[in-house]
């Protein structure tokens, strides 16, 4: 009874909600740009070039949200469809960035607007791409979602599974248990570890249904690594060469550039030549970031548009989506943004399996756990503030053998990922038999 009480509130309630939150929703969508194009396609609503992409069916419906999760689909989709070539793939984002990426990066899979948990929007969904298995990333499960796909004999998967403190809050806390038929009802959920797994089973996921898989997201198995040839010829068109040492900062947010400028500045002394890269966590925030340094006194270029300056470059911002991991290939030193100025963090495995010595502030709980696993090895610096930022980057960057032993015990962490892609295919393609 509580269980269906529950379920009736959220039904009622989404939609309240929603709707007072399309003032903060709106003005971001718009900043990204796409607000037109498929937005009917969250309602369930698609135009006949969308439905004849769908309408022939699926053998699984990804769902990512975002750019972070598109870029695990990206993984998981290349390994199943090198075992079965037959698989129907589509794949579904919430983000306007996320699609963009999705598309570029797997032109040959149809992709899509996930719907707007509403049950109507979710049914006529369903109805089109009409899916055999339902595989979610991390934390996407949505009640109707689930629901109305476990109706249709649509197994569903979690891979890379992640429970925030937050999400767990909501679900044990506030909806006191609530949702605990709809973790019931999930056919498999692969997991990094057991203590993530104990997780997901206090939330009502049946013990014999939780896999260790590892986390894809760490996974750099078949990952070229150093760096790639778009951005160091991005450099070498800003006039900046490859013998130049480069701080970058990866995934940063609003007021961790201007930190980066502070630190750069101090730095260049100490440091002849030093370059400073920044990789925005938002696209649509590079030219105004570019601005924010050069009010900081620094020449910078966008790295879609590298023109060399006469006086010579010291900073690129990067404004494309979905390349950071090539980018953290030409660092010096990696910065991990989200974690001195914001807090949660973002992944701090990309720099690592690149080979590169990685530093972070203390504001790291998306990633606890891995962080943690890093800081202990000696895998990775933590800098509380500003200064102490400015210390660590002074030190690596004049000391090549601490950046190697850095990088090298960052690997040790990262090797005990290998091979998550693989076990996490194995859980799709097996799921039925658990």
């Amino acid at each position: 009874m509580w269980q269906r009480l529950c379920f009736a509130a959220y039904n009622a309630l989404t939609p309240l909600l929603f709707t007072a939150w399309i003032p903060f929703f709106l003005p971001r969508v718009l900043r990204r740009g796409g607000v037109q194009s498929g937005a009917g396609q969250r309602f369930g609503l698609f135009d006949r070039e969308a439905r004849t992409r769908l309408a022939a069916g699926a053998s699984i419906w990804i769902h990512a949200v975002s750019v972070g999760e598109v870029m695990i689909a990206v993984r998981l989709v290349g390994e199943l469809l090198r075992r079965r070539e037959d698989l129907r793939v589509v794949l579904s984002t919430t983000s306007t960035t996320g699609l963009a990426l999705a598309r570029r990066r797997l032109p040959e899979v149809p992709s899509f607007f996930a719907p707007l948990d509403f049950r109507f929007a979710v049914r006529k969904t369903l109805d089109l791409v009409a899916p055999g298995h339902l595989v979610l990333i991390e934390e996407e499960v949505w009640p109707n979602l689930v629901v109305e796909a476990r109706k249709r004999g649509v197994r569903v998967t979690v891979v890379d599974a992640r429970i925030s403190d937050r999400s767990e809050f909501v679900h044990r806390r506030v909806l006191l248990g609530g949702s605990r038929d709809v973790f019931a009802s999930l056919d498999a959920v692969g997991v990094p570890d057991a203590a993530e797994g104990a997780r997901w089973i206090g939330l009502g996921v049946r013990p014999g249904r939780v896999v260790a898989t590892g986390r894809i997201k760490f996974d750099d198995e078949g990952i070229p690594r150093g760096a790639c040839d778009g951005p160091i010829a991005a450099l070498a068109a800003a006039g900046i060469d490859r013998s130049r040492p480069v701080l970058l900062g990866g995934s940063t947010h609003r007021g961790e550039e201007a930190i980066l400028a502070r630190v750069f500045l101090r730095l260049r002394t100490a440091v002849p030549g030093l370059a400073l890269v920044v990789v925005p966590r938002y696209a649509e925030r590079s030219r105004s970031v570019a601005r924010e340094l050069e009010e900081a006194g620094l020449a910078v270029v966008l790295a879609s548009r590298p023109e060399a300056r006469s006086g010579g470059s010291d900073a690129v911002v990067v404004d494309s989506t979905g390349d950071l991991r090539d980018w953290y290939g030409v660092a010096t030193v990696a910065f991990v943004g989200k974690s001195l100025s914001r807090g949660g963090g973002q992944n701090p495995m990309e720099p690592v399996a690149a080979g590169k010595p990685v530093l972070f502030g203390p504001r790291m709980g998306n990633f606890a756990a891995v962080s943690r696993e890093l800081l202990a090895a000696g895998g990775a610096v933590e800098t509380a503030d500003e200064e102490a930022l400015r210390a660590a980057c002074e030190r690596l960057l004049l000391d090549p053998a601490a950046r190697e032993e850095v990088a090298r015990r960052g690997r040790e962490v990262l090797d005990r990922y290998r091979g998550a892609v693989r076990r996490s295919a194995d859980l799709v393609l097996g799921a039925a038999a658990l």
